[in-house]
C-alpha cells in the first residue's frame, strides 16, 4: 500500500512541472543605428527542459520608423531561437538569455557604390534580414502552475553590414559592425 501511495505522489508531481509556455509578449528596442526607439508585439515558445534551463523561440513584429518619419513599409520582423538558464523557485525565477537569430528591417539595402542622384540607391542590392544576437536578463512571475508573468532586460547586437536604409525622400547610411540595442520586454503565458 505505501507503495502504491509512493508511485502515485510521483505521477502527480510529474503533472505539477509543465513543460510547454506559450507566451504573448510587448517589446520596446531602442534601434542605435538610427537613433530611434520602436515597439511591437510577438509570441514566445518556450520548452523547459528541466527547472534550470530552456529552448525558447520568440517572433515578433514593430512598427517601424525612424523617429517622427514612417517609411512606406511599416513592420520590421525579428526572430529568435536560444536558451534560457538559471534558477526557477515555486513562485519567481531569474534566468539569463542568449538567443542569436534575425531581424528584418524593410527598407534596408546593401550599400555597393556611391548613390548619385542621376542613378537611384534604390538599385543597389537588396537585403533587409541582419544578424541579430539577443543577451540579457529575465525575471519571471507563477501566480499558478499554469500562468507564468515575464519581463525581459537584454542587449540586442544587430550586425550591420555598410546598408543604406531608404526614406521616401532620403536615406540613411549605417556603418559597418555590431550595433547595441537594449529591448525591454513584457509578457503573459500559459504553461501546458
Amino acid at each position: 500500500m505505501l507503495f502504491l501511495f509512493l508511485g502515485r505522489s510521483d505521477v502527480g508531481a510529474q503533472t505539477l512541472d509543465r513543460k510547454l509556455e506559450v507566451s504573448a509578449l510587448y517589446s520596446t528596442i531602442n534601434l542605435q543605428a538610427f537613433d530611434s526607439r520602436e515597439s511591437g508585439v510577438g509570441v514566445r515558445l518556450a520548452y523547459n527542459i528541466n527547472k534550470y534551463l530552456a529552448v525558447e523561440a520568440e517572433g515578433n513584429a514593430f512598427e517601424f520608423s525612424i523617429g517622427d518619419h514612417p517609411t512606406d513599409e511599416w513592420l520590421a520582423a525579428q526572430g529568435l531561437l536560444g536558451m534560457r538558464a538559471g534558477f526557477r523557485g515555486r513562485r519567481a525565477g531569474l534566468f539569463a538569455k542568449l538567443r542569436p537569430g534575425v531581424v528584418n528591417f524593410p527598407k534596408l539595402r546593401v550599400h555597393q557604390r556611391f548613390c548619385f542622384p542621376v542613378q537611384s540607391c534604390e538599385d543597389a542590392g537588396k537585403s533587409g534580414n541582419r544578424l541579430a544576437v539577443d543577451a540579457g536578463a529575465v525575471v519571471e512571475f507563477y501566480p499558478t502552475s499554469k500562468i507564468v508573468v515575464r519581463l525581459d532586460v537584454g542587449d540586442t547586437m544587430i550586425r550591420f553590414k555598410d546598408d543604406v536604409f531608404f526614406q521616401t525622400s532620403s536615406f540613411v547610411r549605417i556603418k559597418d559592425g555590431f550595433s547595441h540595442n537594449l529591448q525591454v520586454g513584457g509578457s503573459v503565458g500559459f504553461r501546458f
